[in-house]
């Protein structure tokens, strides 16, 4: 029985040990969370802000009981994976209930460590009860604690990317006086600057007090302080700057990190030699090449896909000529058109398919045609895709 375990159970984590339960009835797969919530809805944590998501519970997706009753899943959450031992293939878990640590041993480790707010040591006051990050459940219901608890009317939201937008619009249905601060010129970097003033004018249209091209410098009880020396009034402060991936776990056990700040990994997505997934080999010792499909390694047989191409083929030839036949086409002009397709796809089928004469076609004939131009464009382009995979692994 292969032992799977994966660090982390969220978005990523929780996916892929459902995705794996589905590959492997009989795979034992254990997630670990260091939160007390898993399979959360992330996009929807800032709605709870405004009340139309009422009450925090309603985010959460999946409990560990549901993901053993539906998927025969063991979620531990609240139990933090702090160490990786590559060639004993354990990591070490820590119970963050009591403090107490154990081992576990696996075969396949899949890591979806997922990212942690960026919070700058440079900037003053960060570390005050008032100033939120937005990552989880239990973040946003703190916030909104601190809010509803306090009376909070004026909040400061610094960061224009996705997360600061929908934060600061959530306040303002929630009748808060919100300010964003945005160290560039302009909110959401993706955006060309001449499309993202539709946004600008959106957001101060609905009263947000919009300050764009200052940085936040320091936070005190009652105000934040910009670069410029310009002071904003805010009871909370939620800091939305951004996101930098969790590496930590991985850069202790020696896993190489990319460019990006990331775990490096493969153009599969296989980190390095502890991702391989190995689930279906058993079953299928002859697979030839493998597609990443789902966000998890399929395995195919390239010489299965060509005999349902070519079969599938030789059937809509077959039902193109009866078709000719019953409409009075002439059978070797349409049999020759079609299989003249097999090498081309463009619009063209020949003398009989042609575009040119496409017109003057009978209507049931047009009919079997273009559904042999059709599969013709979508099975030699997908051969194309098939082996070009097979060359490249």
């Amino acid at each position: 029985m292969k032992r799977v375990l994966v660090v982390g159970g969220v978005a990523g984590g929780a996916s892929a040990a459902a995705r794996i339960r589905r590959l492997d009835e009989s795979a034992n797969i254990t997630v670990f969370e260091r939160g007390p919530h898993v399979s959360f809805s992330n996009c929807a944590l800032p709605y709870h802000l405004s009340g139309v998501i009422a009450r925090s519970e309603q985010l959460v997706l999946m409990s560990p009981e549901k993901f053993k009753k539906q998927y025969n899943i063991d979620v531990r959450t609240e139990n933090e994976v702090t160490a990786i031992d590559r060639a004993a293939k354990t990591v070490t878990v820590k119970k963050l209930a009591d403090g107490t640590e154990y081992t576990e041993s696996y075969d396949v480790l899949v890591l979806s460590p997922g990212a942690s707010p960026i919070v700058p040591r440079s900037i003053g006051g960060t570390d005050q009860a008032h100033v939120f990050t937005v990552r989880n459940v239990v973040d946003i219901a703190a916030l909104k604690s601190y809010i509803d608890t306090n009376n909070v009317e004026d909040v400061a939201v610094i960061g224009g990317g996705f997360i600061g937008l929908e934060v600061a619009e959530n306040l303002v249905e929630a009748g808060k006086k919100v300010s964003l601060v945005e160290a560039a010129d302009q909110v959401m970097a993706p955006f060309d600057y001449d499309m993202v003033q539709i946004l600008h004018k959106e957001m101060m249209d609905h009263g947000i007090d919009l300050v764009v091209g200052d940085g936040l410098k320091e936070i005190q009880a009652d105000k934040v302080v910009l670069n410029s020396g310009k002071e904003l009034k805010a009871g909370a402060v939620v800091l939305a700057i951004g996101v930098a991936p969790e590496t930590a776990l991985a850069k202790a056990a020696g896993l190489e990190i990319g460019v990006t700040g990331g775990i490096k990994v493969n153009r599969l997505v296989l980190a390095g030699k502890m991702m391989r997934t190995r689930l279906r080999q058993q079953q299928h010792p002859n697979a030839v090449i493998r597609i990443k499909l789902d966000g998890v390694i399929q395995e195919n047989e390239a010489l299965h896909s060509v005999m349902i191409f070519i079969v599938t083929y030789l059937m809509f030839i077959l039902a193109g000529t009866v078709f000719g036949t019953m409409l009075g086409v002439d059978l070797t002009t349409s049999f020759s058109g079609a299989v003249a397709s097999m090498g081309n796809v463009g619009p063209g089928f020949g003398e009989v398919g042609s575009m040119d004469n496409f017109s003057a076609m009978p209507a049931a004939f047009k009919v079997s045609n273009s559904l042999l131009m059709l599969l013709g464009r979508l099975e030699i382009f997908g051969l194309i895709q098939i082996f070009f995979i097979k060359w490249w692994r």
